[in-house]
């Protein structure tokens, strides 16, 4: 959708409920579609019913169209735009945007403490300030078929090939581990093991399905190799990419790709790829993002529906991790409604109401006391990753976040696909990211 000279809004239902009294006090501008909307304008008419009428203030909810909604918010954001007093933030944008917004107030941010993980607040904080409350998450799941690593961790003749193919192609006799223990050596065992090419007698074509396309959430999934090993983007002020960390993290996909132990369009798979290679069964486990637990539980799209279970990605030498990244949302600077947009976000900011935005279809990662009764185990397991194993790139909410995965993206798949060396690849990313971090 294209905008032109009039300032297109499309707002939501929940606008109907305020015929009797006119314009909201609050404008909340929203992401656009999927379950993040319905829990918004959820969370919006509970507030109206409830709250805000204590206040005496109303709430609605607005939405840009998809179609170039993080330029028309930045747009709407530099030229003082009245349209919206809480607008969407998302973690690669919250640099971007913070010279247009308020930071939360001190009151707010002490209760966002007390119920959500260190490192999910991070997610929406720039400069050491923090300009959103974290509505949805993104982070990764290792998917695996329960059937094949039982088969594999108690089946004796299983375990001794396995054994033997870890000897011929990594030098080392491994022992089969359950995926709730694997470092980066198991999950490439497995890969091997799992791969009919290498064993003839794998239930399976693959062992596992890397996402090596040239984009930049590809870059999300492949950097917790990275930081498991102690690689970040920084070390201080120092980008510190042309490193050890990066160079182990760089050869695991090259080893696996190579060895043909991921589908060959591999270079070209990004999520949905990967979804249908496991949900198809042609693969025995996948890095893939917490939003496919649903799709690839359900029978009809599904063909390892209730056959899989998940385990937080692999550890490297330093530690097991997962990226993480939130939705979330801020303070206009330039809203004329910021007492009202306070005290939306102080009833917003409790564990009662953003456990309703769960309930509504929400993925909010509160701390694991919160979430203890979630009937979904994906949500909970969520939290549990977020608040155990998450983390963000130093710098990972910079002004040019975006572009810094860009280049890793370009360069780093290029090695994968042969293209350049190693080194080169390092030392291209290495000088790009000095220059956009400046």
């Amino acid at each position: 959708m294209k905008f032109g000279v009039m300032r297109l809004l499309v707002v939501s239902g929940v606008l109907g409920c305020f015929s009797t009294w006119g314009l909201a006090d609050v404008t909340i501008l929203g992401w656009p579609g999927g379950p993040e909307e319905k829990a918004l304008n959820a969370l919006v008419e509970r507030y109206n019913e409830t709250q805000g009428k204590t206040d005496h203030s109303r709430a609605k909810t607005v939405y840009f169209g998809r179609d170039d909604f993080y330029d028309r918010l930045s747009r709407d954001l530099a030229t003082g735009s009245h349209a919206f007093d809480l607008n969407l933030l998302a973690t690669y944008n919250v640099g971007r945007y913070a010279a247009y917004m308020d930071p939360l107030p001190a009151e707010v941010v002490a209760a966002l403490v007390k119920i959500y993980p260190p490192a999910v607040l991070r997610t929406q904080q720039f400069d050491g300030r923090q300009f959103g409350i974290p509505t949805d998450l993104g982070l990764h799941f290792l998917y695996f078929r329960k059937d094949l690593m039982q088969q594999l961790m108690t089946d004796r003749q299983w375990r001794q090939t396995y054994a033997d193919i870890s000897l011929r192609y990594m030098g080392k006799s491994l022992v089969p581990k359950d995926p709730q223990q694997w470092d980066w050596d198991d999950f490439t065992a497995c890969a091997l093991f799992f791969t009919r090419s290498i064993n003839p007698n794998s239930p399976v074509t693959y062992g596992t399905a890397l996402q090596m396309k040239n984009l930049l959430f590809n870059m999300m999934l492949w950097q917790n190799t990275v930081h498991s090993f102690g690689g970040d983007w920084r070390n201080g002020t120092q980008v510190s990419v042309n490193t050890e960390p990066y160079r182990k993290g760089l050869q695991i996909y090259r080893f696996i790709n190579d060895h043909h132990a991921t589908p060959p369009d591999s270079m070209n798979y990004e999520y949905p790829q990967a979804n249908a290679a496991f949900g198809g069964g042609e693969v025995a486990f996948m890095l893939q993002w917490n939003a496919a637990y649903d799709a690839l539980n359900d029978a009809s799209l599904s063909k390892v529906a209730g056959k899989f279970d998940v385990a937080p990605p692999p550890r490297g030498t330093v530690s097991r991790c997962t990226h993480e990244h939130t939705l979330g949302l801020g303070i206009n600077k330039a809203s004329l409604n910021k007492a009202d947009a306070i005290r939306f976000l102080t009833w917003m900011g409790t564990p009662q109401s953003m456990r309703f935005y769960i309930d509504k279809g929400g993925r909010t990662p509160l701390k694991t006391e919160y979430m203890r009764d979630v009937t979904k185990p994906d949500l909970l397991k969520m939290a549990e990753y977020a608040g155990w194993y998450g983390f963000l790139m130093n710098g990972g909410t910079s002004a040019n976040v975006l572009k810094i995965y860009e280049v890793q993206a370009a360069e780093f798949t290029a090695y994968w696909a042969g293209k350049q060396t190693q080194e080169q690849a390092l030392t291209k990313v290495q000088a790009a990211m000095e220059g956009l971090m400046q």
